[in-house]
């Protein structure tokens, strides 16, 4: 995500991101949370901030719903709605 960021042409609040992915969804799997594999990431941090997202971070998310049985998520689907 990092190189997402610095790669954006537009301006990115920092404070705004950093509150949306700490009051988010988002779910830190293991002990080491910069292990990509540890991150999930959840629907309403990808709708707001789907630009910034990798492909990576894409697939570990849908690793760890379809260990639960909840559906996948895709960027197509939520960058356009």
């Amino acid at each position: 995500m990092r190189d997402k960021i610095l790669e954006y042409a537009m301006p990115v609040d920092g404070l705004q991101l950093i509150g949306d992915f700490l009051a988010s969804d988002l779910q830190v799997w293991g002990s080491t949370p910069w292990e990509l594999m540890g991150l999930e990431i959840g629907p309403k941090f990808a709708k707001k901030w789907w630009f910034m997202i990798e492909d990576g971070m894409i697939l570990t998310t849908n690793h760890w719903r379809s260990q639960r049985g909840e559906p996948l998520l895709a960027l197509t689907f939520l960058c356009t709605s």
